[in-house]
């Protein structure tokens, strides 16, 4: 199984200011099987209704992964 790497959504301003929170606040979205915050950076999670239920309407977003750069040599990084 592939595994899904979301994080809860950034408020918008009107929820914030409704919620007397900030802007810059994420959602608190429970994780099932932890019964903990998912945490505001992300984490792996395997694909479930759950996760897919809580993509579909908007309280996560999946992180997509960044192409990792080519790792150097040891010969190249010390300018041999």
């Amino acid at each position: 199984m592939q595994r899904l790497q979301i994080r809860p959504r950034q408020l918008k301003k009107a929820e914030a200011t409704s919620l007397a929170m900030k802007v810059t606040d994420r959602l608190k979205v429970v994780d099932p099987m932890t019964n903990r915050a998912l945490p505001a950076d992300g984490a792996a999670v395997g694909p479930s209704s759950y996760w897919a239920k809580r993509l579909h309407c908007g309280d996560v977003e999946e992180v997509k992964k960044s192409p990792r750069a080519p790792a150097k040599s040891r010969a190249t990084s010390k300018g041999e």
